[in-house]
């Protein structure tokens, strides 16, 4: 396990280097989105493994070899930026951060599910069946949307794979949503879906939460599973608030610190190891939102007892088991007919009951 100067270290190495690769990215990287996800350090500082996600690039192995062959200009502005805070800049050594275990997942069911609109639809009815977040969800936005009939511009932030689209499209065709998230291959995948089934009120565009801003323009911004996975999170709260009018509303859904990420020892693979906190604590999240604007805020625990069971049932077990191998693709129909009543009331009685302490956290808060 890391010590606290380790990590603290760690920490601070993602940020700047964050920065760096920022500034770099369009002269040296050809424009590539190159974020830091994790930093490991040795005992004695002297070495940091960073992990990297690429973006925006058709070769992902070759944009990693140009930027080992910077290695020693990026250490150096590294340097200037930490020499004050470290007694040694660390030897850098970069990979690729292949343990985002949701997505060979995603490749593969996209590949079935996208055969015919009537199965990505479906698809997408089992995700809101399954996915306890999105009971959550669904349930906040039907509280903000009562009364809401005139037209009205919706953000969602990290559209992903377009679920949350696709369910606010079909609440209200006055609605105006537009999907953006840092992944191009999702973003053209939903382009692509979208208009093929006439969904004129959608459109979709890849972009950096830390970036994107557009003054006074929202009525509500949804973020679900997204901040998890970015280190300046308070820029992109300051962006979401320039961006509502005022009186709307964001709602956010992410880990909590009571244990939302299921992290565990770096000597052991975590289920989501992607993610750059282990989960925000419910009034850390409320304070920095208000320190960039917003008058009010909301929080409120779930995946309390009942949400924990049904989301190792429903989602942990049988990803952990697909990942093991693709045969487990022909037992999972037979997996949920054993197992899905048992999460559908589990996931009932998570939403139904208000949690004095839970693994996620759902946030609102006002412009």
């Amino acid at each position: 396990m890391e010590s606290t100067r380790q990590n603290k270290v760690s920490r601070l190495l993602q940020k700047d280097l964050g920065d760096i690769f920022q500034q770099e990215s369009r002269g040296k990287f050809r424009g590539a989105m190159i974020t830091v996800t994790k930093v490991h350090v040795t005992k004695d500082l002297s070495i940091a493994k960073v992990y990297l996600s690429l973006f925006a690039t058709d070769d992902k192995e070759k944009l990693l070899e140009d930027i080992k062959l910077h290695t020693k200009e990026i250490r150096y502005k590294l340097g200037q930026k930490i020499g004050r805070q470290v007694r040694v800049v660390p030897e850098l050594h970069f990979h690729l951060d292949d343990s985002m275990q949701y997505d060979p997942i995603k490749r593969t069911l996209g590949e079935v599910f996208n055969k015919h609109p009537f199965l990505r639809k479906l698809f997408y009815r089992l995700l809101d069946l399954l996915l306890l977040r999105t009971w959550h969800v669904k349930k906040e936005v039907r509280k903000w949307a009562r009364g809401k009939t005139e037209n009205i511009e919706i953000l969602d932030a990290g559209s992903g794979f377009g679920q949350y689209v696709f369910y606010l499209s079909n609440k209200n065709r006055n609605w105006n949503i537009l999907g953006i998230d840092v992944k191009e291959e999702q973003i053209e995948d939903c382009s692509i879906f979208f208009n093929n089934i006439g969904k004129t009120n959608v459109s979709f565009r890849m972009e950096d939460l830390t970036k994107f801003k557009t003054n006074d323009t929202y009525d509500f911004i949804l973020s679900v599973d997204v901040m998890e996975h970015i280190l300046e999170d308070v820029k992109v709260f300051e962006n979401f608030h320039a961006s509502l009018k005022p009186g709307g509303m964001v709602l956010i859904s992410t880990p909590s610190d009571q244990g939302g990420s299921d992290v565990h020892d770096h000597e052991h693979d975590s289920f989501i190891d992607e993610h750059v906190r282990d989960g925000y604590n419910i009034n850390e999240i409320q304070e920095k939102l208000k320190s960039v604007g917003f008058s009010k805020t909301m929080a409120r625990y779930n995946y309390g007892t009942p949400g924990k069971i049904s989301w190792k049932l429903s989602m942990k077990y049988p990803i952990l088991m697909l990942n093991t191998s693709r045969l487990f693709f022909i037992l999972i129909p037979f997996y949920y007919i054993v197992t899905f009543p048992f999460s559908f009331l589990l996931n009932y009685l998570d939403v139904a009951i208000k949690h004095k302490t839970g693994t996620g956290l759902i946030v609102k808060a006002w412009k």
